[in-house]
């Protein structure tokens, strides 16, 4: 495994621009663009974390293909490519996109499951709390805003959707303005 500033160092040439993995700031990386495998009834969209891409989810995509399933990596616009790329995209334009790709897979399939890697679980759940969703697993889905581009507030109403359903003790957390948004619980 190597680091993000080893992958950068490694990638840069004498001039100190990165070379060998992008022929231009507009192309996909190699080894991470879209992919999907298998051809069972259910299909399952993976959606990447921040600044990764498909190649996060392949494994998984593998195992699933194996089990039945059809497996699609979506790439997540602004990711696979020059790191640049990320600059002018706001979390609005990886909403569309899983919506597209989610209607593309319900078209053909009789079921469509969303598996979501860190921001890909918050959209993810996002995208649960408007739009029905056969299956939902979200894996290590971020618990605070990363920075301002993904607003806080937005953090909440994802979380709030699932966390007021769950059982325990709760603890009434409140937004900005005094609203309850969701709970905390101690176990």
């Amino acid at each position: 495994m190597i680091s993000a500033a080893g992958f950068f160092k490694k990638t840069r040439n004498k001039r100190g621009r990165t070379s060998g993995i992008w022929a231009d700031r507009g192309s996909v990386a190699k080894g991470h663009a879209p992919f999907t495998i298998g051809k069972g009834r259910t299909a399952c969209l993976l959606v990447h974390g921040i600044a990764g891409s498909p190649a996060q989810m392949r494994n998984l995509a593998e195992f699933l293909a194996q089990s039945g399933y059809t497996a699609r990596g979506r790439l997540l616009p602004g990711h696979g490519s020059h790191p640049d790329n990320l600059k002018k995209i706001v979390w609005q334009d990886w909403y569309e996109a899983i919506h597209d790709e989610f209607g593309a897979l319900r078209q053909d399939h009789e079921e469509v499951a969303l598996i979501g890697f860190s921001i890909g679980a918050a959209l993810s759940a996002y995208y649960a709390a408007y739009n029905p969703v056969s299956r939902l697993v979200l894996l290590s889905p971020p618990l605070c805003p990363l920075n301002d581009r993904y607003p806080r507030n937005l953090m909440l109403r994802i979380y709030s959707v699932f966390f007021k359903y769950a059982q325990g003790n709760p603890e009434i957390l409140s937004t900005a303005d005094g609203e309850p948004f969701c709970y905390v619980y101690d176990r």
